[in-house]
């Protein structure tokens, strides 16, 4: 638990970073698709994904890099540095992964398909994950083999927000078509 708690600090801190980007392509998509733009709402999304794995990116892995110096703020406890330092390296190294499903779920979001990746991100993180507790960790406990549920969960989910992007948005682009045509 002290552990986790440390650990959390830093994840927290690149996660609203990362999220702060996904809000604005929520909302810069919305905009856009507002005023039909779909060009400009697919350029927005490949910039957003552009900053935010640089910038995300950058502060995840700077936080893997350092994590024990960093997980030294708040405990001298060895264990408890040991066990923070692999949570943080297995969250954190994957969070780029994670940069993925929150942007283009915030795209789909702007284009008023709010529900289509709220229900995918439950199946591949939630459900997975009880699924993977169940099985693989039962037959291995260890603290890398739970850890490791993220990136796999995370890895799974961004297969399917990718698909569901590419369909969501070519159902968007014919319904705006139809609308010209009328």
């Amino acid at each position: 638990m002290a552990a986790t708690a440390v650990a959390l600090n830093f994840e927290f801190a690149a996660f609203f970073i990362l999220q702060a980007f996904s809000q604005a392509a929520t909302t810069f998509v919305g905009q856009n698709y507002g005023a039909k733009n779909i060009a400009r709402c697919r350029r927005i999304i490949k910039v957003t994904l552009g900053i935010s794995v640089l910038i995300s990116g950058s502060i995840s892995i700077a936080i893997a890099v350092f994590a024990y110096p960093l997980s030294e703020i708040f405990t001298a406890e060895p264990a408890v540095i040991r066990y923070s330092v692999i949570r943080i390296r297995y969250i954190l190294t994957f969070e780029i992964i994670n940069i993925f499903i929150e942007t283009l779920s915030g795209a789909m979001r702007g284009v008023g398909y709010s529900l289509v990746p709220a229900v995918a991100c439950m199946l591949g993180v939630c459900v997975f994950r009880i699924f993977y507790v169940y099985t693989i960790f039962a037959d291995n406990p260890t603290f890398e083999v739970l850890m490791a549920v993220y990136p796999i969960s995370w890895l799974l989910t961004v297969f399917a927000i990718i698909g569901l992007y590419f369909y969501v948005f070519k159902r968007v682009e014919k319904k705006l078509w139809r609308k010209r045509r009328a």
